[in-house]
């Protein structure tokens, strides 16, 4: 999991390849007619899914720039070819399209999304770097103690404990 969020290199041919696939899969699920109103189908319009891809780009990006453009490019080529994969399969047609707008709105949204979206993972991972450090310094500290205190409970001379049940 922690290779999956920060341990890939996303080139631009990655972005490009997964956004077809993805805009393929999706399109291909949504014209199946026995999947209908099911959670599958569902996966197109829902945000979660679509917000996981995001998150997905952005932590495996290098730098804020880079993070925005491949957002942007991932969601460029799937969302419009969701529904270009419809249109022959759906009695709407190319009428579809007209459900685009509002995802082709959050393409261009990825511009600034993927950019914050970034700052925001740095945030994530000092803060993480940071918290695990305490941890690590607490940890010391409580063995220190502990030491010192089993240190003045036990006293131990040339291989023999000198106050404890032990011989």
């Amino acid at each position: 999991l922690e290779k999956f969020f920060g341990g890939i290199n996303l080139s631009y041919k990655v972005i490009i390849i997964s956004a077809i696939i993805i805009g393929v899969l999706v399109g291909g699920l949504n014209s199946i007619p026995a999947l209908f109103d099911t959670t599958i189908t569902d996966i197109a319009t829902n945000f979660e899914f679509w917000i996981l891809c995001g998150i997905f780009i952005i932590m495996n990006s290098n730098s804020n720039k880079d993070s925005s453009l491949k957002c942007f490019v991932f969601f460029l080529i799937s969302q419009p070819l969701i529904y270009l994969v419809e249109v022959p399969f759906k009695s709407m047609g190319w009428e579809i399209f007209k459900y685009y707008p509002f995802w082709g709105l959050m393409t261009i949204l990825c511009l600034p999304m993927g950019y914050i979206g970034y700052y925001m993972k740095k945030h994530f991972q000092s803060k993480i770097q940071k918290d695990a450090l305490e941890m690590k310094l607490y940890a010391y500290l409580e063995m220190e103690e502990d030491y010192e205190e089993l240190k003045e409970k036990v006293k131990y001379e040339n291989g023999k404990f000198l106050n404890s049940d032990r011989k």
